[in-house]
């Protein structure tokens, strides 16, 4: 059986065996040699670019352990928003629609996801994307965890001054 998160026997297990039960932070749990309730989560192996003073037209690549469900990532046809917010994006502290800012498209083998600006994203501004855990594998296991890229703009470059 699979569970997601904590099994609902997590407590029990830990009042029972204190310290020899383990959490693995794939999911699944180690109880004295036995591994127990285990699942192959999907997780982020890459994300580019990365760091400060971005160009305002950068793509973000991120590549993932396994296959993702594109129905996790992208809307529904006839929508021009996902169900849920599995990708959310921050400038300047501020949450803004990421569908208005950015575009997505995944690889045919839906192991690599890549953003795209819409237009050309603000000159010298702080951006927090973050990859929530509603992100689900093909086979229908969530990201353990979300996952934040962040990254600063250029600054403009005006020849007026």
């Amino acid at each position: 059986m699979n569970f997601y998160g904590d099994p609902p026997w997590q407590r029990f297990m830990d009042r029972l065996f204190g310290t020899k039960v383990w959490r693995l932070d794939r999911g699944g749990v180690y109880i004295g040699g036995i591994l127990l309730d285990y699942y192959n989560a999907p997780e982020i192996v890459s994300k580019i670019p990365q760091g400060d003073l971005l160009k305002t037209i950068s793509n973000i690549t991120i590549v993932f352990s396994k296959s993702i469900d594109k129905g996790s990532i992208m809307p529904p046809l006839g929508s021009l928003y996902p169900q849920w917010k599995s990708i959310e994006v921050y400038m300047n502290g501020d949450e803004v629609p990421f569908y208005e800012y950015f575009r997505v498209s995944l690889s045919s083998d839906g192991k690599i996801l890549t953003i795209y600006p819409n237009y050309h994203l603000n000159y010298g501004s702080v951006y927090r994307i973050v990859l929530t855990n509603r992100i689900r594998g093909s086979d229908g296991t969530k990201l353990i965890k979300s996952y934040d890229l962040w990254f600063t703009t250029e600054k403009e470059n005006r020849l007026d001054q």
